[in-house]
């Protein structure tokens, strides 16, 4: 059952709160991996949210988040933390941190969840835009003067949703450096440490000193030309299709990890070669590469590379 919360009145801790309270937490300590111990852990962030404390339902939320046992605890946790973790403050986040300091799987959980989730789309989604009409000496609406209000509070909203993401970025990242100092064994996947690395390098963030990330990509692909013949100036076109290999290496805290990904990928070009003497010639040529990413995992829908290049050619005629 997911039991989450948003712009639900506060109420006082009265004996029917306590009751509850005390009953899902002897769901908890009798039954710690009972059929309803995560329903009582959603119950228990519900009851805290109620009664204003958020840093204790987000506690409860993260470590749903962090059950690798239980799909419907990590729907629920994340479902919950969509609604429940914009609104926290730096206060309230820095104890949330205290808190899961010693629980490796739910800060592990936090971390994913900042880097991959908050820091990328963070709260408000849409600009506060003002409707107020405003009108010219006539009376009439004034289009150009509300089309630059409404520009201005773009890029307001532009600016401070980037500094948000790097504050929350920052705080993700410096989070996990202390959690694998801490748990040197911790099973934190390439993925991760891949996209730690990342923004590590994006934010020129080397606080333990030694990070370092290397990429490699290997194309292998396949498809048609068409060549037409001028005299000696012999013009072509191709299309090609097929896959990228892409390998990092690197080291984010200590941690060295390897991650390998395969994307497919299109590829379109052409050129002219001119024949110079026999069986062979000078060419230049220029291509229109697209990789397709997966934005979940890469957080960008594809990659795109224009390559020119000129040499020379054998010609087997």
């Amino acid at each position: 059952m997911c039991v989450c919360w948003q712009d639900a009145p506060k109420i006082s801790a009265d004996q029917a709160w306590h009751d509850a309270f005390k009953a899902f937490q002897k769901v908890l300590s009798e039954s710690p991996r009972g059929k309803y111990f995560n329903d009582a852990r959603g119950w228990l962030a519900y009851l805290h949210l109620r009664v204003g404390d958020r840093v204790n339902a987000l506690i409860q939320y993260y470590r749903l988040l962090g059950d690798e046992h239980d799909e419907n605890a990590r729907v629920e946790g994340a479902f919950s933390l969509m609604l429940v973790r914009s609104p926290a403050t730096d206060d309230e986040m820095e104890r949330v941190e205290k808190a899961l300091a010693n629980e490796p799987a739910a800060a592990l959980a936090y971390a994913y969840h900042n880097i991959y989730n908050y820091s990328i789309d963070p709260d408000p989604i849409d600009p506060p835009y003002d409707y107020e009409t405003i009108k010219d000496r006539s009376g009439q609406t004034d289009f150009e003067a509300e089309r630059l209000r409404r520009e201005e509070v773009e890029k307001k909203w532009k600016a401070e949703r980037a500094a948000t993401s790097r504050k929350e970025l920052t705080r993700a990242l410096e989070f996990s450096k202390r959690l694998m100092v801490n748990y040197p064994n911790l099973s934190v996947g390439g993925a991760f440490a891949l996209r730690a690395a990342q923004a590590s390098e994006e934010l020129d963030d080397n606080v333990f000193g030694g990070d370092s990330l290397d990429q490699d990509v290997f194309h292998a692909a396949a498809g048609v030309r068409f060549t037409g013949r001028w005299g000696r100036t012999w013009g072509y076109g191709e299309v090609l299709g097929g896959v990228g290999y892409l390998q990092f290496n690197g080291i984010f805290s200590g941690l060295a990890f390897k991650e390998t990904r395969t994307r497919p990928l299109a590829q379109m070009g052409g050129g002219l070669t001119f024949v110079v003497g026999d069986g062979w010639g000078i060419f230049v040529q220029a291509d229109y590469r697209r990789m397709f990413l997966d934005e979940e995992e890469d957080l960008q829908s594809g990659r795109n590379d224009v390559r020119a290049s000129v040499g020379f050619r054998l010609i087997l005629d």
